[in-house]
């Protein structure tokens, strides 16, 4: 390793350490000097961990395996190595009391910019023709990290279930698991590319950041993080008996039923989801006493209008779960608008399906760190 390299990597710890140090002592947003201490302990703590990951995986900051090890970072790795501090501020409010005024945001905040520099980390290291093993690597594992530190969060704060922290726990599982069967001498097959492995992940980052945010209602984000976590749970499955060679009996005839699966799902069962979202939010939606329609009601009518014709139908369903958490008197309390916020969740995750105008928003929740 170079001598500038390894520079580098010095200077992003005692930075990155420096820049925690300034945000858990500002007076302008902690003012209990106890707390400040142990929140900056805690994220420095996971600082180091992130850090680490950096550190071991420091060889394989090159293109591919055979190609010379670069002597610098680039931009690329270190906005993914950015996003891991952002996680690593995040754990500093951990354990303890929510804090209020500005800095009640400030949790969301962080780990909203962690997730949205997921989008671009990737993007930015193929156009500048700057991808790296060391940025695949990182990026999946500082992902893996935040979604034990955020989902943490968010079950402290009463915004989501404690059932969610299986989605953190899947993916250290199934590394187990396939180290376990390495150990074994047992097979381990590699994963064909999945454009909806990658979209489930991206949506959990995206979920649990506005989860975080403190005028969503726990009420609708508990619910909605059951929605969320199912799918990814049964896919993290899918690809278990993949990579363990249970499906490779009949290979042909696995990858005939997954492509007849996907086909029945776009071609029927998301169109028969729009409608029931519409006929569900329709019944479930409380009666006005004031026959003016207001800015919010013809939100949620465009919201579903854009569901049903296929016009954006992910982007419209983000809203329209946005617009109902804010929609007096509107509960998440019965059979009718559970169905609602379950089909909202099922479009969010796999789109619209056939007989959609216009479904490229799908773009928007597929992850883009993969470098």
């Amino acid at each position: 390793m170079s001598g500038k390299l390894r520079q580098e990597l010095f200077i992003s710890a005692i930075l990155g350490s420096l820049i925690l140090l300034n945000i858990f002592i500002s007076p302008f947003l902690f003012d209990d000097l106890p707390d400040a201490r142990q929140r900056l302990l805690q994220s420095l703590l996971c600082w180091a961990l992130i850090w680490q990951q950096l550190w071991q995986n420091r060889l394989h900051n090159r293109s591919s395996g055979s190609a010379p090890l670069r002597t610098s970072l680039g931009w690329a790795n270190r906005l993914t190595l950015l996003r891991g501090g952002l996680i690593a501020a995040c754990a500093g409010f951990l354990w303890l009391p929510a804090p209020s005024g500005l800095a009640a945001f400030l949790p969301a905040v962080l780990y909203t910019l962690a997730a949205l520099g997921d989008r671009f980390d990737g993007a930015l290291a193929r156009r500048s023709g700057n991808t790296t093993l060391l940025g695949a690597k990182l990026d999946m594992s500082y992902d893996a990290i935040g979604l034990v530190v955020a989902p943490l969060l968010a079950i402290q704060y009463g915004k989501i279930l404690p059932a969610y922290l299986l989605v953190s726990a899947a993916y250290y599982f199934f590394l187990f698991g396939l180290r376990w069967r390495r150990q074994r001498k047992l097979p381990v097959l590699a994963l064909p590319p999945n454009s909806l492995r990658r979209t489930l992940a991206g949506a959990q980052m995206g979920f649990v950041a506005t989860a975080l945010w403190p005028p969503l209602q726990p009420q609708l984000s508990q619910l909605a993080g059951i929605a969320f976590m199912l799918p990814l749970l049964v896919g993290f499955w899918i690809d278990w008996l993949i990579v363990s060679a249970r499906l490779t009996a009949d290979g042909i005839a696995v990858k005939a039923a997954f492509e007849q699966l996907t086909r029945l799902t776009s071609q029927w069962l998301l169109p028969v989801v729009r409608l029931v979202l519409a006929a569900m939010l329709w019944l479930s939606l409380p009666a006005q006493a004031s026959s003016q329609v207001t800015t919010l009601q013809w939100g949620i009518l465009l919201a579903v209008l854009g569901i049903v014709s296929g016009i954006a139908g992910r982007v419209c369903a983000i809203a329209l779960l946005l617009l109902l958490n804010f929609y007096a008197g509107y509960e998440f309390v019965n059979a009718t608008a559970i169905t609602t916020l379950f089909a909202t969740v099922a479009i969010i995750l796999f789109g619209t399906g056939r007989m959609s105008l216009w479904h490229r928003d799908g773009d928007l929740l597929t992850r883009q760190g993969e470098v």
